[in-house]
């Protein structure tokens, strides 16, 4: 008959040996999970571009095909296609950015009236309400909202971004006494 305690080490033996192995497999499973990962976030890339596209969002996409993951994407072997979609849908999304700098003082004034805020023009400084002061900057395509970064030249989610600003500091009850303590 075989001791007790010399079962218990050849399980221990076999926990510590599985344990091992294991921790190998792991191991080499990582280099093809983070390719996986990588190939991924490729893929979520390009389905971005693809609903920017079927949107016409082209401020979107514009932002998209300045992006590390475009030029990741054009990097990749076998992808030599996407770099010549991506070159004519760049050149289409800067012009239609382009032009609607044209036209961004109208939109941006419409969008405003439409919303209830009174908008002082200083192109391309803008004061809606007090305490919410806007500088559009088309060569760097953002907005700043009060010094806050925005990477979108957009009117309509620079609005957005403006009226949650707005809900945040105007729409909230004041509660003087509370204030006061």
């Amino acid at each position: 008959m075989v001791p007790l305690s010399r079962i218990a080490e050849a399980g221990m033996e076999q926990d510590s040996f599985l344990q091992e192995q294991q921790t190998r497999l792991t191991e080499l499973l990582r280099p093809y999970q983070r390719e996986l990962t990588r190939r991924q976030r490729l893929a979520d890339f390009v389905n971005a571009c693809i609903r920017s596209v079927g949107r016409d969002d082209f401020f979107t996409l514009y932002e998209l095909l300045q992006s590390r993951a475009c030029s990741e994407v054009e990097a990749e072997p076998g992808c030599e296609e996407a770099r010549d979609i991506f070159n004519s849908l760049r050149a289409d999304a800067t012009r239609k950015v382009e032009r609607s700098q044209l036209s961004f003082q109208e939109d941006f004034s419409r969008l405003a009236q439409e919303a209830g805020l009174p908008v002082e023009n200083n192109f391309p400084r803008l004061r809606l309400l007090q305490g919410i002061e806007l500088v559009v900057e088309f060569a760097q395509k953002r907005t700043l909202i009060n010094d806050k970064p925005l990477k979108t030249v957009d009117p309509q989610r620079i609005m957005r971004a403006v009226l949650a600003l707005k809900r945040r500091l105007y729409d909230r009850p004041f509660d003087p006494q509370g204030f006061i303590d």
